[in-house]
């Protein structure tokens, strides 16, 4: 494989002679392993351009302070694999390494640039679950890179999730509120225990005992035991039956599907591993997925999926991996 990389590159530069193309044609005739690795390499690089559209939508260079479009996926490949810089390649060859850089950037490093919570009270890194007992007595229970502001005033207690996922028990004070603000939204406890998750854009409530009142934009909701809803987007769904083992989960470090859309499976795996996990295929992020996974091994995850499920699992580097129909 990686010399059908070091070929594709080759053949994909302008400066390729056919000298060049029929050393190719000699090394992919040599053995049938050649031609079965040039098959592949050439599907993938094909596919790689379909992810672009989820790479900048999942991180647009416009939140890390650039203006310059990012290249195809292909070309930054490219740059990664080749091995043969050429004379009249090196400018563009340098612009592809700049590309790279940016790309990697974006999928490591923005989150220090794009999070408001880089100055939080308290972080959580990855895969870290943390208790915090607050001044009241309240418990707080971090998840997995989460960041939490905690702000007391004499007429209210009020927490700021600014990412991630929280499991808050808040302790009795009626002279004073206890409210959480998350994705736009707040959440005041009426006495209660409940789990706040927040990923994406998207804020999702579950109430384990008693009860919270929920106000989102112009909306106002309670919540009972229980049930859960969602906010985000302008828009506040209406309270659901909860599936609290598999809300609780992640607090005995567990991740847990019941019938969950690939999609969403991945996306919570996705939050106890560094980089990103990108399903190219509409058909196939709906796939269910049932199963009991450890937090501690997301890896192992991956590949029970990839081994259950009409699905590859392609690891294009530890920060980028495609999940595409087998």
């Amino acid at each position: 494989m990686q010399e059908a990389h070091r070929w594709l590159v080759l053949l994909q530069d302008e400066s390729a002679t056919p000298e060049d193309r029929a050393r190719f044609e000699t090394w992919r005739g040599g053995h049938p392993t050649h031609g079965m690795a040039w098959q592949r390499a050439t599907a993938l690089w094909s596919e790689l351009d379909n992810v672009v559209p989820a790479l900048r939508q999942a991180t647009p260079l416009s939140a890390i302070g650039g203006n310059i479009a990012p290249a195809p996926a292909s070309t930054v490949f490219r740059s990664a694999v080749s091995n043969r810089p050429r004379p009249a390649a090196i400018g563009r060859r340098r612009l592809f390494q700049v590309a790279a850089g940016i790309a990697a950037v974006a999928l490591g490093g923005s989150y220090l640039a794009t999070h408001p919570g880089l100055f939080a009270d308290y972080r959580t890194a990855l895969a870290e679950r943390r208790l915090i007992t607050l001044a009241d007595g309240s418990n707080v229970e971090l998840g997995s890179n989460t960041s939490l502001s905690v702000t007391y005033e004499p007429a209210v207690r009020r927490l700021t999730l600014h990412d991630g996922e929280a499991f808050f028990a808040a302790a009795s004070d009626p002279a004073r509120p206890f409210i959480v603000r998350a994705g736009g939204g707040e959440i005041r406890a009426l006495g209660t225990a409940f789990n706040v998750k927040y990923q994406r854009d998207r804020v999702v409530v579950t109430v384990i005992e008693h009860a919270v009142e929920i106000t989102f934009g112009n909306s106002s909701v309670r919540l009972a035991p229980g049930e859960q809803l969602s906010f985000g987007n302008v828009r506040l769904s209406a309270p659901e039956p909860a599936d609290l083992a598999a809300v609780e989960a992640w607090r005995r470090y567990r991740m847990f599907f019941n019938e969950t859309p690939l999609g969403e499976a991945v996306a919570e795996i996705e939050r106890y591993r560094p980089g990103r996990i990108l399903v190219t295929d509409a058909a196939v992020a709906a796939i269910p997925v049932t199963g009991i996974f450890r937090t501690d091994q997301a890896d192992a995850a991956l590949q029970t999926i990839g081994d259950t499920l009409p699905v590859d699992i392609v690891r294009m580097t530890e920060l980028l991996i495609l999940i595409r129909p087998r």
